[in-house]
């Protein structure tokens, strides 16, 4: 289970670095919030807890929900490969003029190909939950917004549930 975005090297490196039992440090976050440190402690912090970003190409930017003007998207990491062929297809929030424009050839986005069953939240999805990736599974439908508050049942079947998501 992971915040926002599970990267393989990123996990890897904070399990070996963040030990069990042991309290974080002063000195790690320290690190962990300063962008220009130079050891790579905050972009594994950030990517976890926040995802991935991609810069939007010639120049094109917009207006997030509190109207700071962003040139970045968040990456939807979860999306397999076979599934990417726009931008709108593997960026959050993706500007309208560039959602349906086709994913150059020599484009590599992020995107989960492990096999050991991940859960995420931070995206806010909104409508009914679905299953985009049986492997990695977002579970947060904007509760806090009058969306839906999501649960994931394995192997299970019954009323109100669609694909092992409860609702």
């Amino acid at each position: 289970m992971v915040h926002a975005c599970w990267d393989e090297v990123h996990i890897n490196w904070l399990k070996k670095n963040l030990k069990k039992n042991a309290p974080i440090t002063p000195e790690f976050l320290t690190l962990a919030a300063d962008e220009k440190s130079g050891d790579g402690i905050y972009q594994i912090v950030e990517e976890t807890l926040k995802g991935k970003e991609r810069k939007l190409p010639n120049g094109l930017s917009f207006a997030d929900k509190d109207g700071a003007v962003r040139e970045e998207c968040r990456i939807k990491w979860w999306v397999e490969e076979s599934k990417r062929k726009t931008y709108n297809d593997v960026l959050m929030g993706c500007p309208t003029e560039l959602a349906n424009v086709p994913l150059p050839h020599d484009s590599t986005f992020p995107s989960y190909t492990e096999n050991k069953l991940v859960f995420f939240g931070h995206y806010w999805f909104e409508g009914l939950p679905e299953l985009t990736n049986s492997k990695a599974i977002c579970l947060d439908y904007s509760v806090a917004k009058k969306g839906h508050l999501v649960a994931y049942r394995l192997g299970s079947t019954g009323e109100n549930l669609k694909e092992g998501f409860i609702y």
